[in-house]
């Protein structure tokens, strides 16, 4: 066994013709980084996994050939020759069978069906999950020199941080190279394929995270993939409900970026965004979910009782999908200081309006200034202390606790790398002659102060992301005037003064009919709960929203998700109403 393999893909298949062409199948896949090692029969599996463990060489995924009994069989013993290392993904290989590809799930294998004959067509993203399964529980020793990616720009530039930002987001290793001074052009190079300024939604193509859906016609479609988002395609796919999420970056939206979030439900050593809405994404996936990330709703067309809503999609290319219902969930549009004197030209050469964790390492004995008093600035000033020389929070508002969570403050407050500057604005950014952040001007208390600072990250919040929905939709839709949220539920225009009319009618209905006490009441509740909106229904019919985009829903990741399962439970009495809108219930 040579020595230079490091990592193998072993492929076990009695048939040596249909070994050979899926050999070349996941060869087409992974041969540049894991050479396919090929075994006969079961036995020669086991042994062939045992060799290359003695020759320091990782197995990453054992891929077997034949029915659920005779594969699980071979797999069992690959995994039981690898002893104490990590162990393999596994992949049962279906020749002929019927249905749709299957991932891990608890303990296991990923099934991926493909034609007995012909071809050999396999679906990446059930083989990438496989391989990740292995990953995830591999020391770095044992990851060796992995990297899919490797991405070729200056490090602080505009559109390298974009890529940056949609790699890690992603959960893509990738490794960074900086080029020839005055070369701002962005090369990023997937399994030898070098891509000269890609746009984002070419990158998720290539890489294989984008779900190519096979209908064009859902039961519904959210737009957006943060928690609210991913949550509600979640209880979707486990309702039975074809979904499509379109999600215009990465999982996880916003709170991707947080390093951690201490005070989610059944995490009481907290959990890194990145994790939640990595789990979150598989868990969509495994109820058969469509995912579109770095693609972007365009316009929503609304319906009618007789036409299902329509969304345009932009991405590689602009396509629309139709459904029965739509679910708003996409999220904040930054806020910026774009009135400040020479930040806007120094936008991703040092300053930011998202803290990438990835980005921490890199300011190792730099000044880091966050701008920001609520808890996404907390976090990132926690975490970048770990890195950074010194971090400045600069607040606009008097104390600190007036919109960051005690529990941010006390360990801000005990951190004596982290200063904070309260009713202080930035007013001036002064570059270096790079054209790189050198430095930034602080007003606090009416006297100016000068801040070395390379790195400047602006978390001050945002407003919804509605822009999206067109001039149609736009006009139709309700939503507050202080916030720009949409308005949903009791706070619809009119809409409690309906219940009111409503609730006056009923009870005269009941008197008529003789009902007193608690039959009338009972009798002018029904009525009123039959007319109430629900609580996350827009002002257009079978278009919904949650998260961020919903007028007085409270920020935060728990209610977040829990709107995301309101929204489900909201859509079933509309599907009840308008099952010719939705596939999955219309009659033929």
């Amino acid at each position: 066994m040579p020595q230079t393999l490091r990592h193998a893909i072993v492929l076990a298949d009695a048939d040596p013709i249909r070994r050979a062409r899926l050999q070349e199948a996941l060869a087409f896949w992974y041969g540049d980084q894991f050479p396919v090692v090929p075994a006969a029969r079961a036995e020669d599996t086991a042994q062939t996994v045992e060799a290359l463990r003695q020759e320091d060489a990782q197995v990453v995924l054992v891929a077997a050939v034949g029915d659920e009994q005779a594969a699980g069989g071979v797999l069992a013993r690959s995994v039981a020759a690898v002893g104490a290392v990590a162990e393999p993904g596994r992949l049962w290989l279906e020749p002929g069978g019927a249905g749709e590809p299957t991932a891990a799930a608890d303990g296991t294998p990923a099934r991926l069906p493909f034609a007995a004959e012909g071809p050999v067509e396999l679906d990446p993203r059930v083989m990438d999950n496989a391989i990740h399964s292995w990953y995830e529980q591999a020391t770095p020793q044992q990851r060796g020199d992995l990297t899919p990616v490797t991405v070729k720009a200056p490090y602080r530039s505009r559109r390298a941080f974009d890529i940056r930002a949609f790699l890690a987001g992603s959960g893509i290793d990738f490794a960074w190279t900086e080029p020839t001074p005055g070369n701002e052009k962005v090369y990023v190079t997937i399994r030898g394929e070098r891509l000269e300024n890609p746009p984002l939604a070419l990158l998720a193509t290539k890489l294989g995270l984008v779900d190519e859906p096979r209908e064009t016609w859902f039961d519904l479609i959210v737009v957006g993939g943060g928690p609210a988002g991913l949550s509600a395609g979640i209880y979707a796919g486990t309702g039975g409900l074809k979904t499509l999420i379109i999600e215009d970056n990465v999982p996880g939206g916003q709170v991707a970026t947080s390093s951690e979030v201490a005070n989610y439900l059944g995490f009481p050593d907290g959990i890194t965004g990145f994790d939640i809405a990595r789990r979150a994404l598989k868990q969509a996936k495994k109820y058969k979910v469509s995912w579109q990330p770095a693609h972007h709703a365009a316009e929503l067309v609304p319906g009618d009782e007789k036409n299902p809503h329509q969304v345009k999609v932009s991405g590689s290319a602009t396509k629309t999908f139709k459904a029965g219902a739509v679910a708003i969930a996409s999220g904040l549009t930054p806020n910026q200081l774009d009135t400040v004197p020479g930040l806007n030209d120094l936008i991703g050469r040092g300053v930011y309006y998202s803290a990438l964790s990835v980005d921490a390492p890199r300011t190792a004995g730099d000044h880091v200034a966050i701008v920001g008093g609520g808890n996404s600035s907390g976090q990132a000033a926690l975490h970048f202390a770990k890195y950074a020389k010194d971090v400045t929070l600069i607040v606009r508002g008097k104390k600190l606790r007036d919109k960051m969570s005690d529990y941010l403050v006390e360990r801000i407050e005990a951190d004596k790398r982290i200063q904070v500057w309260t009713q202080s604005n930035v007013t001036g950014c002064e570059a270096d002659g790079n054209n790189e952040l050198k430095s930034i001007e602080v007003t606090q208390n009416k006297s100016t102060k000068h801040l070395e600072a390379r790195w400047l990250y602006i978390l001050i919040g945002g407003k919804p992301n509605l822009e999206w929905l067109g001039t149609d939709a736009g006009k139709k839709i309700a939503v507050s005037a202080l916030t720009g949220a949409v308005l949903t539920g009791i706070d619809l225009p009119g809409h409690a003064a309906e219940l009111v009319k409503t609730a006056k009618a009923a009870e005269e209905e009941g008197r008529k009919r003789k009902l007193t006490g608690k039959d009338l009441q009972k009798f002018i509740e029904k009525a009123v709960l039959a007319a109430r909106t629900a609580s996350t229904q827009s002002s257009i019919p079978g278009v919904f929203a949650i998260g961020d985009t919903q007028y007085l829903s409270p920020p935060g990741v728990g209610s977040a998700v829990g709107k995301g399962s309101a929204v489900i439970g909201d859509l079933f009495p509309y599907i009840a109403k308008h099952p010719n809108l939705f596939p999955s219930f219309k009659k033929s």
